[in-house]
C-alpha cells in the first residue's frame, strides 16, 4: 500500500525530476531565442538609422555645394556689399539710436573765385629811365634806379637815395612809380602795401599813424606820419601814395635828418619835382604829367591838407614872439 501511495498514476518519481529538467531547458531556449531576436531587431534599426544619417548628410553636402556655386555666381565680385553687411550686424542693446531728423538742405552760397597770383617782377639789367628828380633835399644822397617788368605792359621804376657813405645805410626816400597800360589793379590797403615795400627795401614798419590828404599836382595823395627800422636805426617818415585811374602808381616814403626833419609842406615840394623824361609810345603817361604840370603850384601854396603848418615846417611863417611884462 505504501508503495502504491507514492506513485501518480503508476508513474515513478525520476520520470518527474526528467520533465522539469526538459521544461527548464525549453524555457531557456525561448528565453535565448527571443532576446536573439530583438538583439537582430535592434541591429537592424540601427543600420536604418545609419542610413538615414547617411542619406541626411549626403542632402545637406549637396545644398551647401549648391548655395555656394550660387554665391560665387551671383554676387558682384566688390566687397563693399559684404564691409556693409557686417557693419549692420548687431545694434547696440545698452541705448536705443535716436530717430533721425530731416534736415532741410542748404541754399547753396555764393561762389568765391579768387583771382589768380600775379607773376613776379623782373629786374631789367640796361633800364632806360623815364621819371627823373632834382631837389635840394637828395643833393647830399646817392641814386638807386631800378626798373623791373611783368607781364605784357606792367612796369615799375624805382627810385631810392641813401646815403653817400661807403657803409650806405637804408633808402632814406624812397619812390615806387607803378605804370600798368591795361589799367591799375585793385589797390591793397595802404598798411599791407607800405609793410611790403618797406620790406623790399631792408625796413619794417614800427609805427603808422591814420592816413590823410595831401595835394599835390597829381592830385590827393594818401600821407601817414610812419616809423621805419632799419637794424635798430629809427627813422621819422612820411609815408605816401597816389592810385590814378589812368593806371600810373606812386608810393613810398620821405624820411627826413636830424637837422631836418621831414613835413609835409617839404613832401609836397618835393613830389611835385618829379618829371617825366622819356616815355616812348606810352602817350597816355604823357597826357597824365602834361595835365600834372598844369596842375602845378608853388611850394607852400595851400598843399597841405592832412593837418595845419607848423614852425617846424620850413615854409611855414615864423612864430609871434610873445613879450611879458613883469609888475614893478
Amino acid at each position: 500500500m505504501g508503495a502504491a501511495t507514492g506513485l501518480h498514476a503508476g508513474e515513478p518519481i525520476t520520470a518527474w525530476r526528467g520533465r522539469g529538467a526538459a521544461f527548464r531547458r525549453l524555457a531557456f531556449a525561448a528565453w535565448l531565442m527571443l532576446v536573439t531576436s530583438a538583439q537582430l531587431a535592434m541591429h537592424r534599426l540601427a543600420w536604418r538609422l545609419v542610413r538615414v544619417r547617411a542619406r541626411f548628410a549626403a542632402t545637406i553636402l549637396a545644398a551647401a555645394g549648391l548655395t555656394a556655386f550660387l554665391a560665387a555666381t551671383l554676387l558682384p565680385d566688390t566687397e563693399e556689399p559684404l564691409r556693409a553687411a557686417s557693419v549692420i550686424a548687431v545694434p547696440e542693446m545698452a541705448t536705443a539710436p535716436a530717430p533721425l531728423r530731416r534736415s532741410e538742405p542748404e541754399a547753396p552760397g555764393p561762389v568765391v573765385v579768387l583771382p589768380p597770383a600775379p607773376e613776379p617782377w623782373r629786374p631789367v639789367r640796361r633800364p632806360i629811365p623815364l621819371y627823373n628828380l632834382e631837389s635840394p633835399e637828395i643833393d647830399r644822397l646817392a641814386l638807386r634806379y631800378q626798373v623791373e617788368i611783368r607781364g605784357r605792359g606792367e612796369r615799375r621804376d624805382t627810385l631810392a637815395w641813401a646815403s653817400r657813405e661807403p657803409a650806405a645805410g637804408p633808402a632814406l626816400i624812397v619812390i615806387a612809380a607803378e605804370r600798368y597800360e591795361a589799367g591799375a589793379p585793385t589797390a591793397r590797403p595802404f598798411f599791407p602795401d607800405l609793410a611790403a615795400r618797406a620790406a623790399a627795401q631792408g625796413l619794417a614798419i614800427e609805427r603808422l599813424s591814420r592816413t590823410g590828404e595831401i595835394a599835390t599836382k597829381f592830385g590827393a595823395m594818401e600821407i601817414a606820419d610812419a616809423i621805419l627800422d632799419a637794424e635798430g636805426l629809427r627813422l621819422a617818415c612820411l609815408a605816401f601814395r597816389r592810385n590814378d585811374a589812368a593806371g600810373l602808381t606812386l608810393a613810398g616814403w620821405f624820411c627826413g635828418s636830424s637837422r631836418r626833419p621831414a613835413d609835409r609842406v617839404g613832401f609836397g615840394c618835393f613830389i611835385d619835382r618829379l618829371d617825366l623824361v622819356a616815355a616812348g609810345r606810352d602817350r597816355e603817361l604823357k597826357r597824365l604829367f602834361a595835365a600834372a604840370e598844369r596842375n602845378r603850384r608853388g611850394c607852400g601854396q595851400g598843399r597841405v591838407g592832412a593837418r595845419k603848418a607848423s614852425w617846424l615846417d620850413h615854409e611855414a611863417p615864423a612864430p609871434v614872439l610873445k613879450l611879458t611884462t613883469r609888475a614893478k
